[in-house]
């Protein structure tokens, strides 16, 4: 029993850390959109 509540905490762990990865990447294009449009529009200006 101590051995699947071990497993259950450490698979938690690795999937906290999954998503956390995919948040920031997501995190990631959407500043880069942000900034790119910005010069975009600073060029036209």
């Amino acid at each position: 029993m101590q051995r699947a509540e071990k497993n259950i905490e450490e698979l938690l762990e690795k999937l906290g850390r999954e998503f956390n990865v995919l948040r920031q990447n997501s995190i990631d294009v959407e500043l880069s959109d942000v900034i790119a449009g910005y010069d975009l529009l600073k060029t036209q200006l």
